[in-house]
Order: C-alpha cells, then sequence, then structure tokens
C-alpha cells in the first residue's frame, strides 16, 4: 500500500511538471496553444506538494482578482473613432 502512494504522489508530480513545462512553451509568443491555463493548471497540482507551487498560485489568484476589480476597458468597448482608409477629394 505504502508503494502504490508513493508512485501516485511521483505520478502527480511529474504530471504537475511536464504540464508547467508544456505551458511554458505554449506561452512563447508565436507558438500557438493556451499557454498560462495549462501552466496554472500544472501550479494547482503541485500546490499539494510544494509550497512554492501555492505561493506561485496565490499570486496568480491575487493578480486575477486584481484585474477583475480594475474593470478595465476591453478594446471593443474602447471610445476610439474608427478613421477612413480612403478620403475622398474634389477632381
Amino acid at each position: 500500500m505504502v508503494g502504490f502512494l508513493r508512485s501516485r504522489r511521483k505520478l502527480r508530480v511529474v504530471t504537475g511538471f511536464l504540464l508547467m513545462s508544456v505551458g511554458l512553451i505554449l506561452a512563447i509568443p508565436g507558438v500557438p496553444g493556451p499557454g498560462i491555463p495549462i501552466v496554472l493548471l500544472g501550479l494547482v497540482i503541485l500546490s499539494s506538494h510544494f509550497s512554492w507551487a501555492k505561493t506561485l498560485l496565490d499570486w496568480a489568484r491575487q493578480k486575477s482578482n486584481w484585474s477583475r476589480r480594475a474593470k478595465l476597458p476591453l478594446d471593443s468597448e474602447a471610445k476610439v473613432r474608427p478613421r477612413p482608409i480612403f478620403t475622398e477629394t474634389d477632381p
């Protein structure tokens, strides 16, 4: 039974680090994919085993809550007048 629990723990740790590695690769600009959510999933898995992962996860939650409270305008909500591409000229 003890061997089974150790192997489960090792599997979770390896999975967490693997998810974080893949997420960091996908977070590079130009590489398609959901990098940040995969990194966060890896941190969720690792946070039950490592205190540094829990600290990083708490930091990400605080930043997420800050951005919700700030109510930053989306690009579609910005008050910008569209410029005409072509202008009419008199002949």
